[in-house]
């Protein structure tokens, strides 16, 4: 190992490295402080960034495992020593120590990966001081840390059903452990968590969940709780997958009403009874706002218990205050186990997080006296009616602009998710075509070309259940219809479909030959007035689903 590692004194001001110079090793700061500089010259940075480094910190990191030229420049601000390890040299020791080498291995693959990922808008580009999720956690595979476990003595302060706990939460890949300072073992849980806010600012918070349900809303062991909705991240599995994951898996329909926003790190540590050692929770905060109306289906359901003058309203909840009064939401996950929410201030939130355990028996009585008999809808935001707002009539195939960097698949999943409601899961994609045309641009007044991916798709079951996400209609006769709108001929007649997107925008599609489709186009703005009287024309209130 000695070949492959340096010790090496700096002097303050002096550079370690510049940017754009080709790199063939990691510097570990054993002391000192450093200055780190970007700028949009050398680096994918808009404008110059810099920050401290510390000691304790590893810098080109990604030279060990990748071909790495610097991304930026590294000085001393005071007398520092780093610990250089050379790239070459590790290697050459790492074959010869065959216990070893199917770890590195996965280690080395698994941050190469990352590196070649690190690309927006899913990621940041890396730098010479991070590559996104590239923890060990993230990077190394869990029959290491199993070994690690039972290899462990005595003095490690776990009984052996802890460490079996451990061992069995290794294998379902949702902790990493490593060996601490203290030559303890030290447990890492990577969390994603949701912050999710209504238009009045209130958060989703989860109450709790019953254990062994069986399908009635009472049934089962009630534990209560007062949390953020979130989940453990899988090895290796990036946060924004984990929150996809999460509303996918464990919000019910509820993932389709809402628009992700930022998100931030936090970290804290604490000692875990349940495991017996000290844990380390890095949690990724995914902030998010309900956007579009929703409406109970056969995931959700909701009820409140009586105002404080009614009676049969219990005592134990009388210490929660007006929160009790607010409306709770049953949502099941996957697996079909209900878990309980609700929506509180910020202020409430902290009020009971500052002191759960007390607050517990008061929100496991308020939970066991809710009423299921009716099942209300469920109204999170938004006004819902389909002939409100401006209409703004156009004859085209559905589409959405490609991200910079997007794929054309991406892209099409996108448009599906976001943009046509329930008819996604309906859709068998095809084959893919490119198509280019130019044309001056009215809005923006300069030459514009369009390079489109055209991608065929075969809707194959028209017999879908929607979700709230499409409603149709028809005119019904001649008679009373609007005289505009006999420009269209037998076109009037079809059924028209409204869909709304993932913020709430009403959408209006109907079904044309491609001889209908081209014929309109030709005459789109001669056609609008007709289009427009069209829509404006149809009845919403019986819808024909």
């Amino acid at each position: 190992c000695l070949d492959a590692v340096d010790l090496r004194y700096f002097r303050s001001e002096d550079d370690l490295f510049l940017a754009g110079e080709p790199c063939s090793e990691a510097l570990y700061i054993a002391d000192g402080r450093h200055f780190y500089r970007q700028t949009p010259k050398t680096s994918m940075v808009d404008e110059a960034v810099s920050e401290t480094v510390v000691e304790d910190s590893w810098v080109c990191e990604a030279a060990l495992w990748s071909r790495w030229i610097t991304v930026g420049s590294l000085a001393t601000i005071t007398r520092s020593k780093v610990i250089s390890v050379r790239a070459e040299e590790l290697w050459k020791v790492v074959k010869e120590t065959p216990s070893v080498l199917g770890m590195v291995r996965t280690y080395a693959h698994n941050f190469h990966k990352r590196l070649s990922l690190a690309i927006p808008p899913l990621e940041d580009y890396p730098s010479d001081l991070y590559v996104p999720h590239t923890s060990v956690a993230d990077l190394l595979s869990a029959h290491v840390e199993i070994e690690l476990v039972n290899s462990s003595g005595g003095d490690c302060g776990m009984s052996i059903d802890q460490k079996q706990k451990l061992i069995r939460e290794l294998e379902e890949e949702t902790c990493c452990v490593q060996v601490g300072m203290d030559n303890r073992l030290l447990r890492t849980v990577l969390m994603a968590t949701l912050r999710l806010k209504r238009s009045d600012d209130r958060l989703l918070v989860e109450l709790g969940r019953r254990e062994g349900d069986t399908g009635a809303p009472a049934s089962g062991t009630l534990k209560p709780c007062c949390r953020l909705p979130g989940t453990k991240r899988r090895r290796g599995e990036a946060p924004a997958a984990a929150i996809r994951r999460l509303l996918r898996e464990d919000l019910g329909n509820l993932g389709h009403c809402i628009r992700l926003g930022d998100a931030c790190s936090e970290s804290e540590q604490a000692m875990s009874s349940r495991y017996g050692c000290e844990t380390v929770y890095h949690k990724v905060v995914q902030t998010a706002m309900i956007v579009v109306a929703f409406e109970a289906d056969d995931t959700i359901v909701m009820s409140r218990l009586p105002s404080a003058s009614d009676e049969g309203r219990p005592l134990g909840v009388a210490c929660l205050g007006t929160i009790a009064s607010q409306d709770v939401l049953v949502i099941r996950n996957k697996f079909g186990v209900p878990s309980f929410f609700t929506w509180l201030t910020p202020r409430e939130f902290d009020h009971i997080r500052e002191d759960e355990e007390g607050f517990k028996p008061a929100l496991k009585t308020w939970l066991e006296n809710l009423s299921w008999a009716t099942e209300d809808a469920v109204e999170l935001d938004c006004n819902r009616a389909p002939a409100s707002g401006t209409l703004k009539p156009c004859c085209r195939l559905p589409g959405t602009k490609r991200r910079r960097g997007e794929a054309p698949s991406s892209a099409v999943r996108r448009l599906l998710h976001d943009d046509l409601g329930d008819i996604r899961h309906l859709v068998h994609l095809a084959g893919v075509r490119s198509e280019t045309q130019r044309t001056t641009s009215g809005t923006y007044g300069c030459e514009t070309v369009y390079h489109k991916a055209v991608q065929d798709a075969t809707l194959y079951d028209l017999a879908s259940e929607s979700e709230g996400t499409i409603l149709m209609s028809r005119l019904s006769g001649t008679c009373g219809m609007p005289w505009a709108t006999h420009r269209l001929g037998l076109i009037m007649f079809q059924d028209v479909w409204l869909i709304r997107d993932r913020f709430g925008v009403p959408v209006f599609f109907t079904w044309l030959t491609p001889d209908e489709l081209d014929d309109m186009r030709k005459n789109e703005e001669d056609v609008k007035p007709a289009i427009k009287a069209w829509l404006e024309g149809l009845d919403w209130t019986n819808d024909r689903r």
